[in-house]
């Protein structure tokens, strides 16, 4: 059994994986004291530990002796990495070229995962990462307006807004949210003039918002950041 810990901005993720399945999942807040207890129970052979921000727990005792990779840019991973500062480069987002290289082998493959932010990552049918694209998240943007303005208020995202908005909140959410997904309309237009049989990854804790507004053909994969994590987790270990 495989154990995958993923630590996130906003939340923290762990997986148990027999062989390439997901055996068992956790979502935790980010610094939720429970994430080790939940996992005492398992018994993982090996693991492989990923921090969006830097830092990483303290492993309680059942765990020191796990065979442990940190997952960090000198880490080995099954794809050819061509972004030119790859000790910048987010871990989530490698890991998800990663698992789009894996799910859809010798595909060009847009990732799109929203989350705190919005990352665009892109691998092509040579398994070789490209690069992509940063921008902030919903929540973000809503905040943003709230902070930055003297009137907006602070509103949450729904799946219900109008174009053109007629209340303040209706034209904050269609601003954001429609907002969104002509950016992501714009990212998935752009990719594939150059790359026309590509297929396109919707992932994240906000993707529900947009996987039935796109009018692209899109697939959603909530683990994709995971699977692509437990490949790189093998590749070490061969």
């Amino acid at each position: 059994m495989d154990l995958i810990l993923d630590i996130g901005n906003t939340h923290s993720k762990a997986a148990l994986f027999l062989n390439d399945g997901i055996h068992k999942k956790f979502v935790f807040d980010k610094n939720e004291e429970g994430m080790f207890e939940a996992l005492s129970d398992y018994k993982p052979d090996r693991m492989l530990m990923s921090s969006s921000n830097g830092t990483l727990p303290q492993l309680p005792d059942f765990l020191k002796e796990v065979k442990t990779i940190f997952f960090n840019h000198i880490t080995p991973v099954p794809v050819q990495n061509l972004y030119e500062s790859p000790e910048t480069l987010g871990r989530d987002r490698l890991a998800a070229a990663v698992g789009s290289a894996w799910l859809y082998p010798e595909k060009s493959v847009l990732s799109i995962d929203c989350g705190t932010c919005v990352t665009y990552d892109f691998i092509n049918r040579q398994n070789q990462y490209l690069g992509g694209s940063i921008s902030p998240g919903m929540r973000m943007r809503y905040k943003a307006l709230n902070q930055f303005t003297g009137s907006l208020p602070n509103i949450a995202p729904d799946d219900h807004f109008s174009l053109p908005g007629k209340t303040t909140e209706e034209s904050i959410r269609s601003g954001v949210q429609q907002g969104m997904i002509y950016e992501m309309e714009g990212q998935i237009e752009f990719y594939r003039r150059q790359y026309p049989d590509s297929i396109v990854i919707i992932t994240g804790g906000d993707a529900r918002y947009f996987v039935n507004r796109l009018k692209y053909e899109i697939f959603a994969n909530q683990n994709l950041v995971l699977l692509g994590l437990h490949q790189i987790l093998k590749h070490n270990d061969q």
